[in-house]
């Protein structure tokens, strides 16, 4: 696991250069797949499954943009959140959702965040976030697609947008 480890270092000191948190995902997982496929080569099949599953929930993870489901909870606590969920509408009806979210498609955020408030508010009967929202949270049902909306959020200004780590999936789940 030496080999992992070294590469791990190297992914973390690129963020020195101040990288989008995306690009550094997608550095980080190529990493990850080529250490896979270097272990599978190799023989290692013992480690592989544990880095198949490492390499899942960083890709999840929405790297420092994640929120836990414990996290979220005390959020909720505290007050009112913006919970978006990014699924399908035939998704929430199938597997349920988290009480309270509001169900923008994935492909929708970047148009609905783009509204002014009135419209957001008639289209969404739900308030706008304010770019500064500090209870702004995406999530879908494993998580690839609430860090999609997350990453989107970010670029329009909603730079403490965060996205459920392990999605409705883990919500739901525990």
């Amino acid at each position: 696991m030496g080999n992992l480890e070294q590469a791990v270092t190297e992914v973390l000191s690129i963020s020195e250069l101040h990288l989008p948190s995306s690009t550094l995902a997608t550095v980080a997982w190529g990493v990850l797949s080529v250490l896979l496929r270097s272990s599978l080569y190799a023989g290692r099949t013992t480690a592989i499954y544990s880095l198949q599953r490492d390499q899942q929930r960083f890709r999840m993870s929405g790297t420092e943009e994640g929120i836990s489901k414990d996290e979220l909870l005390k959020m909720m606590a505290k007050g009112p959140a913006h919970i978006f969920d990014v699924r399908t509408p035939a998704e929430v009806a199938e597997k349920g959702k988290i009480e309270g979210s509001i169900n923008i498609p994935v492909d929708e955020v970047l148009d609905a965040l783009n509204l002014d408030p009135e419209a957001f508010r008639k289209k969404y009967n739900a308030e706008k976030p304010k770019p500064e929202a500090e209870n702004l949270v995406f999530h879908c049902q494993k998580g690839m697609r609430g860090n999609k909306a997350t990453q989107t959020a970010i670029s329009l200004g909603y730079t403490r947008a965060r996205n459920l780590i392990g999605g409705y999936g883990d919500w739901a789940s525990k």
